[in-house]
């Protein structure tokens, strides 16, 4: 189970100039781009409040 649903990553897509991404392409993205925001929160502690407010608005 996924903690960032595809739609999340479509919108940022979005955001970014990607107005192509299809479904399949945002849910294969979705481990990476969950194991980055946790490799983010690690390294980087000063970032977790910012990244757990990130993380509840998109879930």
């Amino acid at each position: 189970m996924s903690n960032v649903p595809k739609e999340a990553i479509e919108v940022v897509a979005q955001s970014i100039g990607i107005t192509n991404l299809s479904p399949d392409v945002a849910l294969a993205l979705t481990p990476d781009i969950e194991y980055r925001i946790r490799e983010i929160m690690q390294v980087c502690p000063c970032c977790c409040g910012y990244m757990i407010s990130f993380c509840f608005l998109i879930l």
